[in-house]
């Protein structure tokens, strides 16, 4: 039972052919025009880093711990996906995609 304690790993293969296949999703939208918008710089950025340090977490072994924080940054990572689309291809503004989820928060 201990060793297969210690053959877990942080991250799952599934979750990083997951993020794996997102960002082959998000590279397309980079030559969509709304995807240049000021407002959305920082929130592009801050998805790239996020899907680069969960996928770079699969070969750390499994602690509790550290799986609740992977889980937390998974929360966070689909909010900002989701506000990525929603401005980019549905076109709403940076403003009301982000005050949709806030407003999600609070219900």
């Amino acid at each position: 039972m201990g060793s297969l304690q210690s053959d877990r790993h942080l991250v799952t293969e599934q979750e990083v052919e997951d993020i794996s296949g997102k960002l082959r999703g998000l590279r397309k939208l980079f030559d969509h025009p709304r995807r240049s918008l000021p407002e959305l710089q920082s929130t592009l950025s801050m998805l790239l880093t996020k899907m680069q340090v969960i996928s770079s977490c699969a070969t750390i072994p499994y602690s509790q711990e550290m799986r609740k924080h992977v889980d937390d940054e998974l929360v966070l990572m689909k909010c900002l996906e989701d506000v990525i689309i929603r401005v980019i291809l549905v076109g709403e503004s940076f403003t009301d995609a982000v005050s949709r989820h806030l407003n999600q928060q609070n219900e």
